[in-house]
């Protein structure tokens, strides 16, 4: 019986201190999104009662040479764009600096491995480790990385420690507090996707790389390659055949749209032949090794919409492939001009979807960077940010968890002090709490109570008084 006793005791103990552990890491403010690329720098934020709702947008182009393929060569320059542009987003300023970062795909390394044995602990990483240093030209000691584990396979997916560090120092240096990294091909799928969509390849046409992804529901990675071919091809090919400068021929790509050119198109042609047999390869890869069929394939990315690119595709692997022209699961109110494609900010909206709810599982490169490269900055520079209100500000402050510590030494600390106050009255028979002829609670009871409180804390102080002057003496 005593066994027993002891080990609900244990498991009761233990339910606490998940639950205050629990507690104490939560996040009391949501996040916003921020999505940097090598051109670009775009924020969101979402609130949510019964469905996503947009509080605020903005976006901004870099400087050239601030950011090359995915690598940051200029951290102040980045820290002032993003400032401006958190100074000015419309229509309302962000509520919060908690912020959930894009990651560079160019700097992100994945890889889908299947293992015989089930394992678990620090016996699967240091396989994990053993398998990565294989095949990644980077040594997994030297990254950030994280697994999410299905049974036998496992999907790993890391990213320089030099270069998450660089990212989480800028965004400190304009006092944001880093609370997750994102990865592209979930933000997209939280916003494209439902929790009961099957397998689904998303292919993302960016500047310099397509990433082509297979995603279950709207959180679960099952894999990503990245095909070293984007938009700048289709420019750069443009160029040839015009014999032109790239800036002319990107601007005359942009001029056409999602329009057609059959002149344009006829030079961007072996370009897009050659990411469609990419992704080909690529969805017949993941049905063989996974033995799973893809249902859909959803086509985004700046360089997606040019005319002609989805038909090619589509012709191409012998699939249909879908260009999405709008969204159903948040409220734009405006704030998003009908005018913009909405392949420019599937990233940021996905985004600000985490950091608007914890109802996604994410797989967070940041839990494993030490504090000492995380979040050194000064709350109360906050008042001075420039984008944020003083009240705002002050409840950033507030919200901490050495607030949270001290809110509960304190309840902690009267609840002992009164229920050791109310044991010495009850155990104390001077004063009568009730009329026992009456059975009522007279006001000459409740005074005696409050007296005998009253006498017991200035008995307190009094020993506490003469145990100091004691000592003084001693000394």
């Amino acid at each position: 019986m005593e066994d027993l006793s002891i080990t609900s005791i244990k498991s009761k103990s233990k339910i606490w201190l998940e639950k205050m552990h629990k507690l104490l890491n939560t996040n009391f403010d949501r996040a916003f999104g921020l999505d940097i690329s090598d051109k670009s720098i775009e924020i969101a934020e979402l609130s949510k009662l019964f469905r996503f709702s947009l509080e605020n947008h903005g976006g901004a182009e870099l400087p050239e040479g601030v950011i090359k393929d995915g690598r940051i060569w200029d951290e102040k320059v980045l820290a002032e764009n993003i400032k401006l542009l958190l100074q000015n987003v419309q229509p309302r300023h962000v509520s919060t600096n908690k912020v959930i970062l894009s990651l560079p795909e160019s700097q992100v390394f994945s890889h889908h491995f299947v293992i015989n044995t089930p394992l678990t602990g620090a016996s699967l990483r240091v396989l994990v480790q053993k398998e990565i240093s294989k095949i990644m030209p980077i040594n997994p000691s030297k990254m950030y990385w994280d697994i999410k584990v299905k049974g036998q396979n496992i999907f790993f997916m890391g990213i320089s420690k030099d270069i998450a560090e660089s990212y989480v120092r800028v965004c400190n240096s304009i006092g944001l507090d880093v609370v997750a990294f994102g990865v592209e091909p979930l933000s997209i799928a939280r916003l494209l996707m439902s929790p009961e969509d099957n397998n689904t390849v998303i292919v993302d046409i960016g500047t310099h790389t397509t990433d082509v992804s297979v995603v279950k529901g709207n959180d679960e990675l099952k894999m990503t390659i990245t095909i070293p071919i984007g938009g700048r091809d289709m420019t750069t090919a443009i160029a040839q055949g015009l014999n032109v400068d790239e800036a002319t021929a990107e601007a005359k790509k942009v001029a056409v749209g999602s329009g057609t050119s059959d002149e344009l198109f006829f030079l961007m042609e072996p370009v897009v032949k050659n990411i469609s047999q990419e992704v080909s390869r690529v969805i017949a890869y993941f049905e063989n090794t996974f033995n799973e069929k893809t249902y859909k394939i959803l086509l985004v990315g700046g360089a997606s919409m040019t005319g002609g690119v989805r038909e090619k595709i589509s012709e191409v692997i012998e699939k249909p492939v879908e260009s999405i022209q709008h969204f159903n699961n948040f409220e734009n109110q405006g704030i998003i001009s009908p005018n913009v494609p909405v392949s420019l900010y599937t990233s940021v909206i996905g985004l600000a979807m985490l950091g608007a709810s914890n109802e996604f599982e994410n797989m967070n490169l940041l839990r494993q960077m030490p504090p000492m490269h995380m979040n050194s900055y000064k709350k109360t520079e906050l008042f001075n940010s420039g984008y944020l209100s003083k009240g705002t500000a002050l409840r950033i402050i507030l919200n901490s968890r050495l607030t949270l510590v001290i809110a509960i030494a304190l309840c902690a600390g009267s609840f002992m002090t009164f229920g050791y106050l109310w044991f010495n009255y009850t155990m104390n028979q001077t004063y009568q709490v009730k009329d026992y002829k009456t059975s009522k609670i007279t006001p000459k009871a409740i005074s005696g109570s409050l007296n005998f409180i009253l006498n017991s804390l200035n008995a307190q102080n009094a020993s506490s008084s003469v145990t100091s002057s004691t000592t003084i003496k001693k000394i």
